[in-house]
């Protein structure tokens, strides 16, 4: 069994996201192959349930699977993915971890607990938390597999591969090496070239409106964070923190993640001191990264079709 790592989708766009633009390797997917029609794609026509909670990732996510000629239906917390389990029969779940109102690790046991005798639907954990405890917590519940956010296209096709033709049953002891992610100045260099070419070279539209959801969701999150800061919502704090380390980890603003990553501690350990620093770090450096994506933003409108 294969332990996957991410980025995925437009959070991350940036980041690992698809596939390397040097020259291609055994484990990564060509231009052409992301381009396929769905004609070619051997997952043409295979439905696929997405259970994320953060915007920016459903629509990476979404326009990911598009590629492989897959039919993607979204859920953002736990509770529609049950509901859609009800009414819909797909092949493979791709289940976000840690959402509000019921998070993937619940939803999982309840379905496993719920599903028909000798039935065994594939659900794959996504997650920024690399750790071998929580790929453990994951497969302990009836997730078949993990992938580590953000993720890369080849990594996608290869746990699609895998697990919608015949999927073995999950370990009792698994083990995994996480990947660290790479820190970045502002932004990773190559992740808008890879998010353009997810889209679509020529989909500037959809290109544009993937970076304003990025910038739209992330101010939200942020003026929510502060707010939780000032409250001493220790609860609050770890469950933005974590949604603002999946959008920048979409986009490889790698100072971003770090950031995240303490202020996520912080409120793991419901130890709020020095919070306030670490706030104005995240602030300033979201500040850097709009003004970068603006300045793409615009040269993205006066050239629509330039390649980045």
């Amino acid at each position: 069994m294969q332990y996957l790592q991410k980025p995925v989708r437009l959070q991350q766009l940036f980041g690992s996201l698809f596939f390397e633009t040097t020259k291609p390797t055994a484990d990564s997917v060509s231009r052409e192959q992301i381009g396929r029609p769905e004609s070619v794609s051997p997952f043409a026509g295979r439905r696929v349930l997405v259970v994320e909670d953060n915007l920016v990732n459903q629509q990476v996510t979404f326009h990911q699977l598009k590629q492989f000629g897959i039919k993607s239906d979204i859920a953002s917390n736990g509770r529609e993915a049950l509901s859609a389990l009800q009414k819909t029969t797909y092949d493979l779940v791709f289940m976000d971890c840690q959402m509000p109102e019921l998070d993937g690790y619940e939803a999982t046991r309840l379905y496993r607990q719920s599903e028909a005798a000798g039935a065994h639907l594939p659900i794959i954990a996504l997650s920024a938390n690399a750790y071998p405890e929580n790929q453990k917590r994951c497969l302990d519940v009836g997730m078949g597999d993990f992938i580590s956010k953000p993720v890369k296209p080849s990594e996608l096709e290869r746990v699609m591969k895998e697990w919608m033709s015949n999927p073995p049953p999950p370990p009792s002891n698994p083990e995994a090496t996480p990947r660290s992610v790479q820190s970045q100045p502002i932004l990773d260099p190559a992740a808008l070239t890879r998010l353009q070419m997810m889209v679509g070279e020529n989909n500037s539209e959809l290109f544009l409106e993937m970076v304003d959801l990025f910038l739209t969701e992330n101010a939200l999150s942020l003026s929510k964070l502060t707010q939780a800061v000032q409250e001493q919502d220790a609860t609050s704090v770890l469950k933005l923190a974590h949604r603002l380390r999946g959008s920048s980890l979409q986009f490889g603003a790698g100072l971003m993640v770090h950031l995240c990553q303490a202020i996520e501690q912080k409120g793991r350990e419901t130890n709020l001191d020095g919070l306030e620093e670490l706030l104005n770090q995240l602030k300033y450096e979201f500040e850097q990264v709009q003004a970068v994506l603006q300045d793409v933003k615009k040269e993205t409108n006066e050239n629509p079709h330039r390649r980045r």
